[in-house]
């Protein structure tokens, strides 16, 4: 999504089974673009540099998955994660979360949405998706997964 482009269809190659956990935590999308914000005030060049930073990395997210190469999306995604919790739009449990998925075998995981809770995303091969949904549910974490094609 590009805002005043609106929404681009990504045809993948391959389906795709995305695994998703909730953090149990909400904040409103516009409390964290006010706290972005509030950064890009005292740091305008580093805010700036970490945004093309997230628009390059999606659209190479893109073309990953277009070519079906779901481990290059995943190292894109722990990036972009990366880039998002220095941008202070991540949470404790957010980071948990993703650390479990990759502890559990993921190619990548992030947050998904507008930050500060919500829930995070992550892709990994079939042989480690079980283990993944299973170290979320230990984790207290309600879980849901979606085939994608």
């Amino acid at each position: 999504f590009v805002r005043g482009q609106g929404w681009t269809r990504v045809a993948l190659r391959f389906p795709l089974r995305v695994l998703f956990a909730d953090t149990g935590a909400r904040t409103p999308t516009k409390d964290t673009v006010a706290g972005v914000a509030r950064q890009r005030e005292r740091r305008p060049d580093l805010v700036e540099r970490s945004c093309e930073a997230i628009g390059v990395l999606v659209r190479n997210a893109a073309l990953a998955l277009t070519d079906g190469d779901f481990i290059a999306l995943g190292q894109l995604m722990d990036l972009n994660q990366n880039l998002l919790s220095g941008l202070m739009v991540s949470t404790e449990r957010t980071e948990q979360l993703c650390g479990i998925a990759r502890d559990r075998g993921a190619w990548g995981a992030k947050l998904t949405g507008g930050g500060g809770g919500g829930c995070v995303i992550a892709i990994a091969p079939e042989s480690a998706q079980a283990a993944g949904l299973e170290g979320w549910r230990n984790a207290s974490a309600l879980v849901f997964d979606a085939r994608i094609e």
